[in-house]
């Protein structure tokens, strides 16, 4: 890498690392959802789109213990149902396999994934 490259590199993760960015990113970021855990921890959650995820459960007539059996089989561990609704309320984030079989589950496109889970950060 050239040293022009370097030092556009650098400018850019100064201005990263700024308060206000922070602020920026936070304020067009409405999604993320900010918890403090009993051990006193900050912990930043992703929310997924809890109407558009219950309506295609609706849509496609299944329920939390279908989407529980299914994960199962797929990703080869059991979640609880607490953990599920939990994730599906935007309280905590799912696992990108999770996201991958949930999308299959739910007959999401790529497009539904990548809005559904906010996964392109607004800047």
């Amino acid at each position: 890498m050239d040293k022009n490259k370097i030092q556009e590199n650098r400018e850019r993760l100064n201005a990263l690392c700024s308060p206000k960015t922070a602020e920026q990113f936070r304020e067009k970021n409405k999604s993320l959802v900010y918890s403090q855990s009993a051990t006193c921890r900050d912990s930043v959650y992703n929310a997924a789109d809890k109407d558009f995820l219950e309506y295609r459960k609706k849509e496609l007539g299944l329920t939390n213990s279908d989407i529980l059996m299914i994960f199962n089989n797929l990703l080869g561990r059991v979640i609880t149902d607490a953990t599920l609704r939990r994730k599906m309320s935007g309280k905590s984030d799912f696992t990108a396999s999770e996201i991958m079989a949930l999308a299959l589950i739910l007959d999401m496109t790529p497009n539904d994934v990548l809005e559904c889970f906010h996964l392109f950060p607004n800047m």
